[in-house]
């Protein structure tokens, strides 16, 4: 079985768009190619007033959200039902030449009677079954709701709708009339699965380390049939020893972060209803020292800047917006919205949300609202094109470099800096095909 395994993944490599053997057992190679130009602006003025040079669209081709990607997948019938399951997964960035990096890596088993379990680095449960990317008809691309958007939970550490959390193992159970379970569990107690300390064999940022104890999430959700799902989750991510260590920030000390999800999924013949809210405490801080990579957000008050990829960056300006963080230690909510109408090959879509990180010591209270407006084509089940445009407002926005920093209060001088780019607007068309 293993030479037959070996030869099956060889062949995949050399001809990437063949499936092998079929869906029940064997090995099979899928992915998603995505590409878009992309017009991105955060508006400027100079501290006297008028505009800056640098107060323009900045304009590419590119993958801004890092969606393409590639993954091998392999199931066996082990009988009784019971089949064993694996799956590679590499991402990459179209038009911009970015090396591969790795995604889902992971082993588990399914069965249509007890469910399914992944053991490895796998997608979150916030991320996959409840809520997540599954409430944004534009995920993957430059107008997603995510990070610059402003308008999803998405920590670096993957327990929302970025990444994936390492060293974990989820669990999801059949529907059982109606209801069905999702839980994550990531037994991380160990410094080698520390993201404050640099070289560990984990991604930096992450989550874990000594002390840590056992982070979790759990979710229910019920299927309305013909309609849709309904659901609501619990989310853990502890603080280790040495984050509880750091010097307090907004006069408050490390601790756990704890996320309360409700949402919903829904649709009415041609018309989808969807969205969430999340309720945050004690948003964990990033770890831009001493981290090998340097990271840019481990917990929710970091950045996932999402289509902030599209950039490059003049001086003074970046389109990476960290408009979906909270303040360090602090608490907030992130609540999203969306409408969409299918005639015939073409849904319109119409989605938002806003942040809010609530004001804690000397950090003030920072908000970002967020419009979409947008159509999907689709030319088939496997290709379709995008275009739309999106507009954040922004009140007291963080820079990547000032994000979970201790002396960066955000008052007086800083937020003064930090008000001088605050609103963002991005228009995104571009073409996507799944293999």
């Amino acid at each position: 079985m293993q030479k037959k395994l070996f030869v099956l993944t060889a062949i995949a490599l050399a001809f990437p768009g063949l499936v092998l053997a079929n869906e029940e057992s064997g090995v099979a190679i899928h992915g998603n190619v995505n590409v878009e130009y992309s017009a991105v602006k955060i508006k400027q003025t100079a501290s006297g007033g008028g505009s800056v040079a640098n107060d323009r669209y900045q304009k590419a081709i590119t993958d801004p959200a890092l969606f393409s990607g590639w993954n091998i997948t392999a199931k066996e019938d082990l009988g009784g039902g019971l089949a064993a399951i694996a799956r590679i997964e590499y991402r990459f960035v179209t038009g911009a030449g970015v090396a591969d990096v790795a995604a889902e890596q992971y082993v588990g088993l399914t069965s249509k009677d007890w469910g399914t379990v992944r053991i490895g680095s796998v997608g979150s449960v916030f991320r996959d079954f409840a809520g997540g990317a599954s409430v944004d008809r534009f995920v993957g691309t430059g107008l997603e709701l995510r990070g610059a958007g402003g308008a999803q939970y998405a920590p670096n550490s993957g327990f929302g709708t970025i990444n994936v959390v390492d060293h974990s193992a989820t669990y999801f159970s059949p529907i059982f009339n109606g209801f069905s379970v999702g839980v994550l569990i990531a037994p991380n107690d160990a410094t080698q699965a520390d993201p404050t300390l640099a070289n560990t064999n984990q991604r930096n940022p992450n989550h874990g380390g000594k002390g840590n104890g056992i982070d979790y999430q759990v979710a229910v959700k019920y299927h309305i049939q013909k309609y849709g799902d309904v659901f609501a989750g619990y989310s853990q991510d502890n603080a280790n020893d040495n984050e509880r260590a750091q010097a307090p920030i907004n006069g408050k000390t490390a601790d756990d972060e704890k996320v309360w999800r409700i949402g919903a999924n829904l649709k009415f013949a041609d018309f989808g209803v969807y969205g969430q809210y999340d309720h945050i405490s004690n948003a964990k801080n990033t770890f831009s020292v001493p981290t090998a990579t340097g990271g840019s957000g481990n917990g929710a008050a970091g950045c996932a800047g999402s289509s902030a990829q599209a950039s490059g960056g003049d001086t003074g300006v970046s389109t990476q917006q960290c408009n979906n963080s909270l303040n360090v230690n602090g608490d907030g909510n992130i609540w999203s919205l969306g409408l969409s109408y299918s005639l015939g090959k073409t849904l319109l879509v119409l989605q938002g949300g806003k942040t809010t990180a609530d004001a804690v010591g000397v950090a003030n209270e920072r908000t970002a609202k967020n419009i979409t407006i947008g159509a999907i084509y689709s030319l088939s089940k496997r290709t379709r094109f995008h275009a739309g445009y999106q507009h954040v407002s922004v009140s007291g926005a963080h820079t990547v470099a000032q994000i979970g920093q201790a002396a960066v209060g955000f008052t007086g001088a800083a937020s003064a800096v930090l008000a001088q780019q605050p609103d963002r607007s991005v228009f995104s068309m571009g073409m996507r095909h799944t293999f």
